[in-house]
C-alpha cells in the first residue's frame, strides 16, 4: 500500500460508512472480527490503546466509535492499522461483503 490516510479522508470515510444501516447482529460481528484481528496483530501497543478506549460495547453507533478511534489514535498508527487490515485478506473480504450487502 503506497498511499497513507489523512485525517480529512478518514473523516470522509467515517461519514460515508455512517450512511450504512447496521443492525445489532452486524455490530456484534464487526466488533468480534475486529477484536480477533487486533488480538492477532503484531502491533500489540495499538491493540492495547484501542482496547483502553472503553464503552465500545455500549456504543451502537459505528460513526461514534470510528470518530473516537480517529481522535485518540495518532494518524501514523492508523496508517499502520490500515496497512495491517489491507494485508489481512479474510478481514478485508468480510468488510467488503458486509458493505456490499448494505449497498444492495
Amino acid at each position: 500500500m503506497n498511499e497513507d490516510i489523512t485525517k480529512k479522508n478518514l473523516d470522509q470515510s467515517i461519514e460515508l460508512i455512517s450512511e450504512f444501516k447496521f443492525d445489532e447482529g452486524d455490530y456484534d460481528t464487526i466488533f468480534e472480527k475486529f477484536q480477533i484481528f487486533l488480538k492477532n496483530s503484531e502491533n500489540h501497543d495499538l491493540f492495547k490503546k484501542i482496547s483502553e478506549l472503553n464503552d465500545f460495547e455500549k456504543e451502537g453507533d459505528l460513526k461514534a466509535i470510528m470518530k473516537k478511534i480517529s481522535k485518540n489514535i495518532k494518524i501514523n498508527e492508523l496508517n499502520n492499522l490500515l496497512k495491517d487490515i489491507v494485508e489481512n485478506e479474510e478481514f478485508v473480504d468480510f468488510i467488503q461483503d458486509l458493505f456490499l450487502e448494505k449497498l444492495l
